[in-house]
């Protein structure tokens, strides 16, 4: 599985941190970090994403059951479009049993995309345009290099 991903995630990786980079030698003070921290041992988020987890194994099961392949790659973009993690530990597991590693890989890689471009999404809506407008051109660039280190090595 670490195979068909690592690629393509490594791709990504390196063209965001060239923007982030080209956006860090930009000059300016660093904006002051407004992160609240909280105890690590907090069981409550813990539990949500235990929960959230069994949940979203379940559905994406039966996704994969009724609908074949095609059901782990909407399950995987459904569920990425708020978590990402649940995402590919589902499609991990599923590999072990369901579907065969390209096809955990092509899910991985397609909620990674969907993860970060509704991230872009989301800041369109809460943040200023200039932040969206500089995490939209780092973003497509990213799923757009990686996705065609993605089928170069296919």
């Amino acid at each position: 599985l670490v195979r068909e991903i690592i690629l393509p995630a490594l791709v990504a990786a390196a063209t965001l941190g060239i923007y982030a980079l080209i956006y860090r030698s930009g000059g300016g003070e660093p904006a002051q970090s407004q992160m609240i921290f909280r105890n690590p041992f907090d069981m409550q988020p813990l539990l949500v994403f235990a929960l959230t987890l069994l949940a979203t194994s379940f559905i994406s099961g039966w996704f994969v059951a009724q609908f074949g392949t095609g059901g782990i790659m909407v399950s995987s973009a459904s569920i990425a479009l708020v978590d990402v993690d649940i995402a590919v530990l589902t499609a991990g597991r599923l590999s072990q049993t369901a579907i065969d590693s390209r096809q955990a890989a092509q899910a991985i890689l397609l909620a990674l995309a969907v993860n970060g471009l509704a991230r872009v999404c989301y800041s369109l809506i809460t943040g200023p345009r200039a932040y969206y407008a500089r995490l939209a051109l780092a973003t497509l660039s990213a799923v757009g290099a990686g996705a065609a280190s993605l089928f170069a090595a296919a």
